[in-house]
């Protein structure tokens, strides 16, 4: 009688990963694939960072990553195993309701004031990340209204910052910008003694004030008089207008001058206030001249000239 002796050896096992389980960053671990086997045995899923090691944990943070589907041994099939590579991305996010100040003051540059820094539009984890708040700029820096504001700078950061990446800046906005209010500064009326008119004259030289320092504006004067001819003390003294000049000029608005005195003395004389250059007859020609602050004729004629006629019988008379 003949025996015969069969060994039996178990199938060999078969494991395969369905699907790919990339994805963008979301805060939880990657979800386990699907996955198809022959016979009962145990399924084990690992998983191992670009370089690392395999271990259950199933990650969540941005990377590339392998994943590995073993299937133990049963009656009747081997273990076998599968692998897979798959890669978590940074999630895209903006910045969304940054705003700004609806309106500043000229200032002579294009800075814009922000308010609130926004929101994102996607944060799953809380206080680990968070907005780098940039900064905001006019589209230029003169007056106007409803102008073009745009962000620059804005980043993100904190423990999660790395799993997530900022799509672009916060979008525009519009503001308004001002003119800038400036006054005549230094402004002083000389005080003068009584003439019959109502001139008068810049005591010193005015000069604009709360100008941006380097601006191309200059003022104009205007020109003064007082308002009233007669002699009294502090009389208030009226301006044609002042105006601004420069390419500057039109970001800002003058205040015109008010308040401004000066007084009209009398015209009183002591007998040294005029001297002649003879008093001898002999002479043609006589010069009369004026101290300081002193006129030749009330009247004030042209280049002052002073005109007599002296007759010989005021000569004798003056001996």
């Amino acid at each position: 009688m003949t025996s015969v002796v069969l060994s039996v050896q178990k199938a060999e096992g078969s494991v395969a990963i369905l699907d790919d389980v990339s994805r963008d960053y979301n805060g939880q671990p990657v979800e386990t694939p699907t996955i198809t086997s022959l016979g009962t045995g145990a399924l084990t899923v690992e998983y191992r960072a670009q370089g690392g090691e395999f271990t259950t944990q199933a990650p969540k943070a941005v990377g590339s990553y392998t994943v590995r589907v073993t299937a133990a041994a049963d009656d009747d099939y081997a273990s076998a195993s599968a692998q897979r590579n798959f890669r978590i991305t940074a999630k895209s996010v903006t910045i969304d309701g940054v705003t700004v100040e609806p309106s500043k003051t000229y200032d002579g540059t294009t800075d814009a004031t922000i308010v609130t820094g926004g929101t994102l539009s996607a944060n799953f984890d809380g206080n680990d990340l968070r907005i780098v708040t940039g900064s905001a700029a006019y589209d230029g820096k003169n007056v106007g209204t409803g102008k073009t504001v745009s962000f620059s700078g804005f980043s993100l950061e904190g423990d999660a910052a790395e799993n997530y990446t900022l799509a672009s800046q916060p979008a525009g906005t519009t503001a308004d910008i001002t003119v800038r209010t400036v006054t005549v500064e230094d402004l002083h009326i000389q005080d003068k003694r009584y003439d019959g008119t109502d001139r008068a004259e810049y005591d010193g030289e005015p000069t604009l004030g709360n100008a941006v320092s380097g601006d191309h504006v200059a003022l104009v004067k205007g020109t003064p008089s007082f308002t009233s001819i007669r002699t009294a003390e502090d009389i208030a003294i009226r301006f044609t207008e002042f105006s601004l000049t420069g390419a500057d000029a039109g970001n800002y608005a003058l205040t015109q001058p008010t308040g401004i005195t000066a007084s009209i003395l009398p015209y009183a004389l002591t007998g040294g206030e005029y001297a002649v250059n003879s008093n001898g007859w002999i002479n043609h020609d006589f010069v009369v001249t004026a101290a300081e602050g002193y006129l030749l004729s009330l009247t004030d004629t042209a280049d002052g000239v002073w005109q007599q006629t002296l007759r010989a019988a005021d000569g004798r008379r003056a001996g």
